[in-house]
């Protein structure tokens, strides 16, 4: 009797085991095939970043949720990083650092070098955008000595080109100019002809900041060309902003207003209130040198409003600098002063080099035609010096 009792017993342990092993293999089925559906929102979700911002965050939730449930780190990672990606784009930037933040954590926990050195080189991009260079070039290398130690080619061109970006935007143009020749020569090399084309368009932009608008002009068609080719639009909108800029310093108005808002169209399609802000500062200043100072004087009033929105303080300083200039044209120097002098205020601590020698150049018109000549003679030197210090860098 008992060793029918033990011969049961064992029979119903052996099929309790194999029952087991069929359930754990049903789960970890099923737990690939959880992770594998994670996987492929998040593949559609970055294939819809360019086109449709809104479908593209619709997607990335849906994996940021799925993945938290199914305590899938690598998934929960990317998600953030996607959504965090997409915030920038709408120039939240705050939020953009946070869940950039967010997704470090994760990819940490599953040792993914290659993730973190993105978020790195994507929470440089979101200061520089916010006008904090100091910081920015902190992150980006954090970012190039990760993708170095991947030995990254494509990488470590592109945060080349961003740490040209950041080095642009602080004013140090001839350092900005061998960034983005150093990434443009590496993609060409290694023919990566998608991702040249807005190196092109940062080498174009220095181009006409040196005066070469023709040449300019003709590089940012040459882009455009490129990412119609690849259905960039973002990029495209940039082609189009530049392109305006160009014609607006050839005097040429009638061109420049109409590519500016080309622009304007396809930024407002991108939600991309950063951009629209520097479109309309162009449109600002060919108001301004058609003498319609009261249109140039609405322009910037809104770009200081949306510069507020989303905390950009550079682009509200420049709204300050050029509604004073306005003011200065029509012989309101000491209004014009004040808002120099507030524009000033919002620049020294941010280091913005090109904004804050501009500021002492107006502010030394604008002192002369005061007659005070000793505070003209003063900020006229103080703008020689922030040239030198440009030229130099």
């Amino acid at each position: 009797m008992r060793k029918r009792i033990k011969s049961g017993l064992s029979i119903i342990v052996k099929h309790f085991f194999v029952v087991s092993i069929l359930l754990s293999t049903l789960v970890v089925t099923a737990q690939k095939t959880n992770q594998s559906m994670v996987d492929s929102l998040i593949k559609v979700a970055e294939s819809y970043k360019e086109k449709d911002i809104d479908k593209s965050r619709s997607l990335s939730q849906k994996a940021l949720k799925l993945s938290l449930k199914l305590k899938y780190d690598n998934g929960t990672a990317l998600a953030y990083k996607n959504l965090a990606t997409l915030s920038m784009f709408q120039s939240d930037i705050r939020t953009a650092i946070d869940t950039y933040n967010n997704a470090i954590v994760y990819f940490k926990k599953v040792n993914s070098i290659r993730g973190i050195a993105d978020c790195y080189n994507n929470i440089a991009l979101a200061f520089s955008m916010n006008s904090k260079f100091d910081s920015s070039l902190i992150y980006y290398q954090k970012n190039l000595t990760l993708e170095e130690q991947l030995d990254n080619k494509i990488a470590i061109a592109e945060t080349m080109e961003n740490i040209g970006i950041a080095y642009y935007y602080h004013g140090h143009t001839k350092r900005a100019m061998e960034y983005f020749i150093k990434a443009a020569t590496i993609f060409y090399t290694i023919k990566e002809y998608s991702l040249l084309y807005p190196t092109i368009v940062c080498i174009s932009s220095v181009f006409s900041d040196l005066g070469y608008h023709r040449l300019s002009i003709r590089f940012h068609h040459l882009a455009l060309i490129m990412a119609q080719h690849f259905e960039n639009i973002r990029v495209m909108s940039t082609c189009y902003n530049n392109i305006g800029f160009s014609y607006s310093n050839l005097d040429e108005y009638d061109k420049a207003l109409e590519f500016l808002n080309y622009s304007i169209e396809v930024k407002d399609q991108l939600q991309d209130k950063e951009g629209m802000m520097i479109s309309l500062g162009i449109i600002g200043s060919i108001y301004q040198a058609q003498q319609r100072y009261d249109l140039s004087n609405q322009v910037y009033t809104n770009i200081i409003k949306i510069s507020e929105e989303v905390d950009d303080k550079r682009q509200t300083a420049i709204g300050l600098t050029y509604i004073g200039e306005n003011l200065r044209l029509q012989g309101k120097f000491d209004k014009a002063i004040n808002y120099y002098l507030h524009s000033l205020e919002i620049l020294k601590p941010m280091r913005a080099l090109n904004e804050i020698r501009d500021n002492y150049l107006y502010l030394s018109f604008a002192y002369y035609q005061e007659k005070q000549v000793l505070l003209s003679k003063q900020s006229y030197s103080l703008y020689k010096a922030y040239c030198d210090s440009t030229r130099t860098n």
